[in-house]
């Protein structure tokens, strides 16, 4: 990491405004200072939350595509013989009870965000 340093710091000191402020709101300013620029990437507090942060985006992004293939095999088929309309209640159900408790309780979108777009998904199928 100490090769490139030399050559990212310039990048990482000139990121557009809405970079550096979503960096600041996911990672607040002590961690966004310490891991973009300063570049300090040894085991702490602000790198166990930056892993967490990105693990937590990364499943809400992979989330909402989850069940696009059926869905589209759906529109294909145009038809959903074969999906059982109880299971996709429940399941429906389970995950809107789960966003529900999780918003309502102050939890981080990125702890229950996939459970929301999976919620929607179904509602589409």
């Amino acid at each position: 990491m100490e090769l490139l340093r030399p050559y990212l710091l310039p990048i990482t000191h000139a990121l557009p405004t809405p970079l550096v402020t979503l960096g600041h709101s996911l990672l607040g300013p002590q961690c966004y200072t310490q891991l973009v620029l300063r570049l300090d990437l040894r085991p702490s507090p602000c790198l166990s939350l930056a892993i967490s942060k990105a693990l937590g985006l990364g499943i809400i992004t992979l989330s909402a595509i989850v069940k696009v293939p059926q869905i589209l095999k759906l529109v294909h088929a145009q038809s959903a013989r074969g999906i059982s309309l109880l299971g996709i209640l429940l399941e429906t159900c389970g995950h809107v009870v789960t966003c529900v408790y999780s918003a309502r309780m102050g939890y981080p979108f990125t702890a229950y965000g996939e459970t929301a777009l999976i919620a929607v998904q179904d509602c589409v199928m």
